[in-house]
């Protein structure tokens, strides 16, 4: 038997990097990299609302957008 390998995604396709921000999964490792990154709490991130607003279109044949990850922290929006 073949052992299976790890394979570590990397997240430098904007889809991929959109799934990985979005997924409950992945809670405390953004917590803890945004945390790096800005200084905020890193326990106020773990329970911080992370989303992708797909938005309006305005033609029949428009394409739909999706905003970059909002970080929404009580009312404030990273």
């Amino acid at each position: 038997m073949q052992k299976e390998q790890l394979k570590i995604l990397e997240l430098t396709s904007d889809t991929l990097f959109k799934a990985f921000m979005i997924s409950e999964k992945t809670n405390a490792c953004k917590a803890r990299m945004i945390h790096l990154i800005t200084g905020i709490n890193e326990k106020l991130l773990l329970k911080a609302n992370y989303q992708s607003i797909e938005l309006p279109v305005h033609h029949k044949e428009g394409k739909v957008y999706k905003t970059d990850v909002m970080v929404r922290i009580d009312k404030h929006l990273l």
